[in-house]
């Protein structure tokens, strides 16, 4: 059987077409940039870089907090009664011991008599049955004088008990302070306010506003951080108004529910700043500074899966580079090991970057607001 030609063979000219183009196609294939190497229109790309620097770092946190009286009562009734006065409404500035309002109780005004007869009379015969004992023992049996002595001190309970009572028909501020609220208007039956089986009314609401309770709960991963004397900053909210105070009290117990600290501040209120009850307030704490701290913006380093930086190299190609890290503040972080002082690292978003490519810096000064942006 006879064999046919070869293409190379029969036509030499188009073999050689046909080689030279494979070639010039593996050329062309070899030549184009890997994902790492690519360069847009055969240009640099440019890249935003941030210096490691050296700054102080102050690591804070700001809570949340409301303005409580450092003093504030309910007052009920310690006796039921018909409100016969009110003296006092909303708004009202009472002192300690002012009246406030006064029940109508007539039962209790017959049984104050009452006892007060009773004890008239047995001191007086107290009185003579002991003046006798003394002047002529033989007259009175002692038995006699121990019998008019019970009777005398019995009368006397009675009569100072009623009084008691009666006393607590007049219901009087127990501190200085501002008349918050008022529950009830005169001719209303009050309730006695000291048996948690009746559904009694209070009368008025008093709280002391030149001091506050500003109350917030700290976070259980900073609670050891945190002591009464440390100073902190508030912003009340509102009014927009600035001050600082020292932290006067902790719970020294984690909430089991919210995992937080209860914390307090006290704030004065003096005329001219006139704060209210109830308002917000925003409270930073101080927790942690470090001085002359070696330091990147947050937004030029990758935390997951570990600590790392794209680190701009002598020949301006990217390489990563892990680093350890040490206090962190909203903008900045501490940066303990992997790189030193004046460093360039890349900036912000890293999509359309690969570890290799060769880019042209561009160095941009980083402050709070940037990162912010």
């Amino acid at each position: 059987m006879q064999n046919k030609p070869t293409i190379h063979k029969k036509h030499p000219f188009l073999f050689f077409i046909f080689v030279l183009t494979i070639f010039i196609i593996g050329v062309v294939i070899l030549k184009i940039p890997s994902n790492e190497r690519s360069q847009e229109d055969g240009k640099t790309k440019t890249v935003a870089v941030s210096k490691v620097i050296r700054t102080d770092l102050s690591q804070a946190i700001t809570l949340s907090a409301e303005l409580v009286p450092f003093t504030e009562a309910t007052l009920y009734a310690k006796i039921p009664g018909y409100l016969k006065e009110i003296r006092v409404d909303i708004g009202d500035q009472v002192k300690t011991g002012e009246i406030l309002a006064i029940l109508d109780v007539p039962e209790l005004v017959n049984i104050l008599a009452k006892n007060k007869a009773a004890f008239d009379q047995a001191k007086l015969d107290f009185t003579r049955i002991t003046g006798v004992s003394k002047k002529h023992p033989e007259l009175v049996a002692q038995d006699t004088v121990d019998k008019m002595t019970e009777t005398y001190k019995i009368a006397k309970a009675n009569y100072e008990h009623s009084q008691t009572m009666y006393n607590y028909s007049v219901i009087t501020a127990p501190f200085d302070g501002v008349i918050t609220a008022r529950f009830v208007d005169e001719g209303a039956m009050i309730q006695e306010g000291i048996n948690t089986h009746t559904q009694a009314i209070p009368v008025v609401h008093i709280a002391d506003n030149t001091k506050f309770r500003l109350t917030f709960p700290v976070p259980e991963s900073n609670v050891s951080l945190v002591k009464p004397g440390d100073q902190v900053d508030i912003n009340i909210l509102s009014m927009n108004k600035n001050l600082k105070a020292p932290i006067a009290r902790i719970a020294n117990k984690v909430t089991t529910d919210t995992r937080t600290m209860e914390t307090q501040v006290d704030v004065y209120n003096p005329p001219d700043l006139n704060l209210t009850p109830g308002m917000f307030a925003s409270v930073t704490l101080h927790l942690r500074e470090k001085k002359n701290a070696l330091a990147l913006p947050v937004s030029a380093v990758q935390i997951v899966p570990k600590p790392n930086v794209w680190l701009i190299d002598k020949n301006d190609e990217i390489e990563e580079r892990p680093v350890t890290l040490g206090l962190q503040t909203s903008y900045r972080v501490e940066i303990l090991s992997g790189l030193k002082e004046g460093d360039l690292v890349v900036f912000g978003n890293r999509n359309g970057l690969a570890l290799g490519l060769k880019i042209k810096p561009k160095l941009i000064e980083v402050s709070d607001s940037t990162q912010e942006n």
